[in-house]
C-alpha cells in the first residue's frame, strides 16, 4: 500500500527529511515508506499558503507552489514485517508522540488539464515531543 502512495504523491526529485534524516531518490524513498509502520494520525491543526513568486501567468498559467505545514500527535504500531530478533516492543509503540510535518507542494507539469494537480516536491517530519 505505501508504495502506491509513494507513486501517486511523490516523484524521484522528491526529498524526505524524517527527524533530521535525509531521504532522496527512488529507490531510497521507497524503501522508507515500505519501512514505516502502521500508524493513526490525530491532526491538531494544518495551515497552507501559496509560495509568493511561484506561480506564472500567461497563456499558459501555472498555479503557485504551496506551503503545508501540519501538527497533531501520531501512534505507531508494529513495523510491517518484525523482525523476530527485536521481539521486544519499541519504546513509543502505540504511545503517542507530537509531530510537525512541513510539505512543499508544487504543480505537476505531466498532469493532463483541469484543476491542478500537486506532487510533494519535499516532505519533512520532526517529533517535538
Amino acid at each position: 500500500m505505501m508504495h502506491l502512495i509513494g507513486s501517486r504523491f511523490y516523484r524521484p526529485t522528491s526529498n524526505i527529511t524524517w527527524n533530521g534524516t535525509p531521504v532522496s531518490g527512488t529507490d531510497e524513498l521507497r524503501q522508507l515508506l515500505e519501512a514505516m509502520p502502521r500508524s493513526d494520525h490525530d491532526v491538531q491543526s494544518y495551515d497552507c499558503h501559496p509560495i509568493p513568486g511561484s506561480s506564472v501567468p500567461g497563456p499558459q498559467p501555472r498555479p503557485p507552489s504551496l506551503l503545508v505545514t501540519v501538527t497533531g500527535t501520531v501512534r505507531h504500531g508494529p513495523p510491517p514485517q518484525p523482525n523476530p530478533a527485536a521481539a521486544k516492543k519499541s519504546v513509543y509503540e502505540n504511545e503517542p508522540r507530537v509531530f510537525n510535518q512541513t510539505f512543499i507542494l508544487i504543480p505537476d507539469e505531466a498532469a493532463a488539464g483541469g484543476e491542478p494537480k500537486y506532487f510533494v516536491k519535499a516532505d519533512s517530519l520532526r517529533f517535538v515531543g
